[in-house]
């Protein structure tokens, strides 16, 4: 989704039809890594993961394919390593066998650049939520919908629409113990974000991916769960 850092410093972006190249954004503010444990708790890793997805993006200018891309994840990847130990640093230090689930490793494996994107815009998707909704909102809420969507949205800009919902079905549909309504719900709310990133294929600014993914929940347009039962989303939970 989105530039995390000029010079999320994914979610995520965390991450689409990339057509063998990546396009960059530009970035208004600096996204802190404080709510990695969305995705892991280790922000070093947090770290990590957005200075990897920005320099992939800084990159993508040039044209690169895919396979070249991948190949300069990998480099990233290896000089970050503390170990130096390539197999270690593809696996983010336990990240990647720890957090994802096997659906999602897959496609990591084979398209490493890409997934790295679509890991970084869900990072920007969790700080963006965080910093918007009171915590109370953030599980089935009006934040958990503004998160799901954001994340999407900022996926499709960055990977292509193909590519980002690939990533979140697998997200999604691998992982096990998610009650069927939240599961529902997050589909929804990942549709609608893949279409804004479809249909504002330009989006660029940050606060124009909050923007228009406000615009959506605030209208009533993504799903929440109340009382058991799946509702439309509204303006309130707000911080």
């Amino acid at each position: 989704m989105v530039k995390l850092r000029k010079a999320f410093s994914m979610i995520l972006t965390l991450m689409l039809a990339l057509s063998m190249s990546i396009p960059a954004h530009a970035a208004e503010t600096e996204a802190s890594v404080s709510d990695i444990e969305y995705f892991s708790s280790d922000s070093v890793i947090g770290n990590k993961i957005m200075n990897v997805a920005n320099q992939l993006r800084e990159e993508s200018n040039k044209g690169l394919s895919e396979e070249e891309l991948n190949e300069l994840a990998n480099e990233l990847l290896g000089v970050n390593a503390n170990s130096g130990n390539l197999r270690t640093a593809y696996d983010l230090d336990g990240y990647i066998t720890n957090q994802l689930n096997s659906q999602e490793r897959t496609l990591y494996d084979n398209h490493r650049a890409k997934a790295l994107l679509c890991i970084s815009n869900g990072v920007l998707a969790t700080n963006y939520a965080n910093d918007a909704y009171a915590k109370e909102n953030l599980h089935n809420g009006n934040g958990d919908a503004f998160r799901h969507t954001i994340w999407n949205f900022g996926m499709v800009i960055d990977v292509g629409y193909d590519f980002a919902k690939q990533w979140s079905d697998a997200h999604e549909y691998g992982t096990s113990g998610n009650p069927e309504i939240e599961r529902t719900m997050d589909l929804y709310n990942n549709g609608v974000g893949l279409k804004l990133g479809k249909d504002n294929p330009n989006t660029a600014l940050h606060s124009a991916f909050k923007k228009k993914t406000t615009e959506k929940v605030d209208g009533g347009y993504c799903r929440t769960i109340k009382n058991g039962k799946l509702a439309w989303s509204d303006s309130s939970g707000k911080k």
